[in-house]
């Protein structure tokens, strides 16, 4: 976790994430009763005290494009490219 960053007249503050967090830690952290998170439908099965679900008004999807270097490509970056690429393409 990094930085607080003030968010105007709303009282709230962003908590910035760097590297890798877990819906679930970040469920657990709004229960702790330190603020809200946007966070996948399925985390809802974690129901814990503290804790109110409320769906996006409007839902929208996007389209989400796989970058890689080709030349230089580690690999650990080629197998995570070949997974996805197997399910995108079955």
């Amino acid at each position: 976790m990094s930085n607080n960053a003030g968010n105007g007249d709303t009282g709230l503050a962003a908590l910035l994430a760097k590297g890798r967090v877990r819906p679930a830690t970040l469920v657990v952290f709004v229960a702790a009763g330190h603020g809200v998170a946007l966070v996948p439908q399925s985390v809802q099965s974690l129901r814990l005290d503290g804790v109110t679900d409320v769906p996006l008004a409007e839902t929208e999807t996007i389209d989400l494009v796989l970058a890689r270097r080709v030349e230089r490509s580690s690999p650990a970056a080629q197998q995570v490219a070949s997974v996805i690429e197997q399910c995108v393409h079955g």
